[in-house]
């Protein structure tokens, strides 16, 4: 079982996700349930009216949507509505090392997909395969590889069969060569 570890970050803006609200490799798959201007208070006690996300799946803090996730989500979704993002999943993970008010910082980013979360084959969710207690493939990614190789989206399991699947063929080809090369000595 990992360590349990609180950023510190945590302790300071707690009441929207953050970069440090996601272990190493992590991304989130939600649902978008609202979209609005709200008035936040900075951690400089700074009121700022902010575009704000909020999630359909339970104890899930909203996020503060800036421009380049609100553009994300227009050309995922080929609709700049807000009113049209709801009920739509969105894949958010942490970029590293963004350009912003003049340092680099890690981020929170919309991936620019609609996220497919289930298996073609069994059905199943997809879920990140963890080694060590860390994110060895994400969810995203296991999608987009299992995609671009089977046509489909698939999980892990069903990934390894079809793989299976698909060298098998290879195989008997190989044994058919060798069975004529033997017959024609």
């Amino acid at each position: 079982m990992p360590e349990q570890l609180t950023h510190w970050k945590k302790l300071t803006h707690p009441d929207y996700i953050g970069s440090y609200a996601f272990l190493p490799g992590e991304e989130m798959i939600l649902t978008i349930s609202e979209v609005k201007q709200e008035v936040i208070i900075g951690s400089d006690g700074k009121k700022e009216t902010c575009t704000i996300m909020r999630f359909a799946e339970p104890n899930v803090k909203p996020l503060i949507l800036n421009k380049t996730n609100q553009k994300t989500i227009q050309r995922t979704y080929r609709t700049p509505y807000i009113e049209k993002w709801i009920g739509k999943k969105v894949q958010l993970y942490v970029a590293l090392d963004v350009k912003a008010f003049g340092e680099l910082v890690d981020a929170v980013r919309i991936r620019e997909y609609v996220p497919e979360c289930t298996c073609s084959d069994c059905q199943k969710e997809i879920t990140p395969l963890y080694q060590n207690g860390a994110v060895t493939f994400s969810v995203w990614q296991i999608a987009k590889t299992t995609k671009d190789k089977y046509d489909r989206v698939l999980c892990m399991d069903c990934g390894a069969k079809e793989k299976a699947a698909r060298k098998a063929p290879a195989q008997e080809q190989v044994k058919l060569d060798d069975t004529k090369e033997d017959t024609a000595e």
